[in-house]
Parts: structure tokens; sequence; C-alpha cells
């Protein structure tokens, strides 16, 4: 039996975005075939048997994880700590699950389910997955598959990269190392892709772009009944500073003002996610202006993906800020699937707006750009139209992508 491991730290932590894509992995390798254990941590030791596979949680020591139901033997849970955050990824490289990582390595049973596997795959961030799964290749002679969802080095997410420049030599001296030792890299852009080979020219033959894809939902024959024209319904969904710095919701809301200034009917607009305090203080000034235009805007914490999904279908529009030249959100494919107009600001030529080039349903307004006139008409045509409806590519469906990494492993 063909058979896979996966080390994934986060794996089974409610609302963890990094489970959307080893879903995907373990989804693709069971359907074809593959036996596949995840390894995850937690708060206790333990293994247990799933219709994919296994799964197997190695206690992590520092107490960042914990189990998906609370374990009567286990201590109650930290509560988040910036300064003791700060600490731990400076006493940890490349982060603190590095620790949990150690244990990886020398558990037994880990070890078992190694027997006889045709390969390793690590999902980052964190990086230390790359790094536990770098020494476990080595170890047990088996081939690493290294799957990026962000830059490492390149836009990097942990500010101590962007501030110390002895960090930032000591991690790319470990990337280049797992890099090279890699069978394939996945990465999820074209721009990571020549980012990444602009630095280690030596690999740019096992990097391999597969971006994120559409959620597997079923869309109402009749999702597009909600829209009338005298009303316009916009969403926006997850969060702004707490998913990447550079993600400013003021970028956003500065340009989404100057549209419903031009407009001239009245709307809804709907922000759902776990949104921190800079973010709500960022937010509430324009939230204030656009209220006293007429409009309603709400806030509201997060919800499941099938009640997000329902409240899509009744939408006119969705709103995306992606303020990284490398990076895709992976909620526009999600808004794509509905092929409703999306609002999106973001960088010339990034990543996001290559890919929403192609889309009729998406309105591009440039970060470093004021003249968007002509653009915030097209886009109020668009959604006040009752005969529009975009196009979702099948570049990134479920068929597609799961063909460009089974294509690749099977020559395992």
């Amino acid at each position: 039996m063909k058979k896979a491991l996966i080390v994934a730290s986060s794996w089974g932590q409610e609302k963890h975005i990094g489970n959307l894509r080893v879903d995907r992995f373990v989804r693709w390798l069971s359907e074809d075939g593959y036996h596949v254990c995840v390894v995850r941590a937690g708060s206790v030791d333990k293994r247990k048997t799933t219709v994919f596979g296994s799964e197997i949680t190695v206690r992590d020591p520092l107490g960042l994880h914990r189990n998906g139901k609370p374990d009567a033997i286990a201590p109650p849970a930290r509560k988040p700590n910036k300064l003791r955050r700060s600490l731990a990824y400076r006493l940890f490289c490349p982060d603190p699950d590095v620790v949990w990582g150690w244990r990886v390595v020398r558990s037994s049973e880990v070890a078992e389910a190694l027997d006889g596997a045709n390969f390793i795959l690590s999902s980052s961030p964190p990086e230390s997955a790359h790094l536990t799964a770098w020494k476990l290749s080595r170890k047990f002679n088996i081939p690493h598959i290294v799957d990026m969802r962000d830059g490492w080095i390149d836009e990097p997410l942990k500010p101590l990269l962007r501030t110390s420049s002895f960090r930032r030599w000591q991690e790319r001296r470990m990337e280049r190392r797992i890099l090279d030792d890699a069978l394939y890299v996945y990465v999820t852009s074209e721009k990571w892709k020549e980012l990444l080979c602009n630095r280690v020219a030596t690999i740019e033959k096992k990097v391999i772009v597969l971006t994120n894809g559409y959620p597997t939902i079923e869309i109402p024959v009749d999702f597009q009944s909600g829209k009338v024209k005298t009303e316009i319904k916009f969403i926006h969904a997850g969060r702004f500073l707490g998913s990447r710095d550079s993600q400013n919701p003021e970028i956003l809301l500065k340009r989404l003002l100057e549209f419903v200034e031009l407009v001239p009917v009245k709307g809804n607009i709907e922000f759902f996610g776990d949104l921190s305090l800079e973010d709500y203080s960022l937010i509430e000034p324009f939230s204030l202006k656009i209220k006293s235009l007429g409009w309603v805007f709400v806030k509201k914490k997060s919800v499941s993906r099938e009640v997000l999904f329902k409240k899509f279908s009744n939408s006119s529009g969705f709103l995306l800020l992606c303020a990284s030249s490398a990076a895709i959100p992976g909620k526009l494919f999600e808004y794509i699937l509905f092929k409703k107009p999306i609002f999106v600001v973001t960088n010339r030529d990034s990543a996001t707006w290559k890919v929403c080039k192609k889309l009729p349903q998406a309105f591009l307004f440039d970060i470093a750009s004021d003249d968007n006139t002509e653009n915030f008409g097209k886009f109020y045509q668009a959604v006040t139209s009752k005969d529009f409806v975009g196009v979702a590519p099948e570049e990134y469906s479920e068929k597609y992508l799961s063909k460009v990494m089974l294509d690749a492993v099977r020559t395992l």
C-alpha cells in the first residue's frame, strides 16, 4: 500500500486557516489510494485510526496546542500574550513549534508510521514543520515534499525576520538546506516561485505552483436571487492585520468610502471575521462615515463556512484587500466560485492582480493610484445588474489542482 506522512502541528485546531490546505492533501492522497498519516500537536500523546489512515498526536511541551476536545488531564490553555509570544519566537528558531518537532523526530509512533512510507510532506507556516519533516527525511531516508503556503524569507510573516539581520541570515541558511534536499517544493503563486527561484536558482526545476482552490460546496442554482437593483450588499470575510501586518483595513475602506460617496443607492456592508482590537480601531472611523451616508455597516464575529457561504449566496458582491506582492488570499477562490462582482484592492502586477485580471467579475483598484472613477462605475453597473455572471476557471478546481499534486508524487 502507498503511504504518506504529513507534518502539520495545527491539524484539528479550530479555525486554523492552514487546515484547509492540509485537508485537500489528505483527501486527494486518500482518493488516490494512499494510507495517510497526519502528525499533529496536542495536549497528550495518542494515535487513532481514521477514514484516510491514521492520526498521531504528539504532545506539545510548551502547551501552545490543544486537542480538538479538552482533555481532563490536560492543563488549561494559556491566554494569548503578545510579549510571551515575541519572546518565544526570539528564543526558538524558526518558531516555538520546533520544540514539538524535537519530540516528533524521537517518537516511536512516528517511526512506525514511516515504515514503508513513500514520502513526507510538510506545510507551513509555521516553518518548523519543514525542519521537523527534513530531520525525519534524513533520519529514515524518505523523500521530503515542502509545501509553502506563504513565503519564508520572501515577504516574511514574522516581524523578527524583517528587523533582525542575524535571524534572517540564520533562517535563510536553514531554508536553503531544507529546500536543497527537498524532492519537490509547492508554492501558491507564480510570484512566490519567482521570488524563491531568484534567491535559490538551483531548485527551480522542482518548484511547482499549486494554488489554493475552490471549497467543496454545492452552490445553489438560484444563488443570484437575492440581488436587487435598489439595494446592494457587500461582504468581506476574514481578518486584516491578524493575518498579515501589511493588511491595513484603511487601504480597502478608503476606496470603499469613495465608491459609496459616488453611487446613487444605499446598501449594506458586512464584515465577518475575528478582527483584532487594532482592526476595529482602524475600521471604526470609516464605518461612521459610511453610515452617515445612509449605508448599514455591520461587523460580525466569524461564522461557520456553511453559514458564511449562505451569506455569500444572498450578497451582491465581495470586498477583497491584498497588500502583498506574492500572496493570493484563500478567500479569493471562495469569492470566485460564486461568480459575483469582487471589489479588489491590491498592488498592480501582484499575484492577486494577475489572477483577477483574467476574471470578468473582478474590478481592480491599484493601492498606489487614486484614479478609480471609471472602475467605480463599472463595478456599480455589475452589482446592480441582474444579468451579470462571472466565471469560475477550471484551474482552481479540485480536479485540476489534485492532478497537479498527484502527477508529482506519482513519480515516486
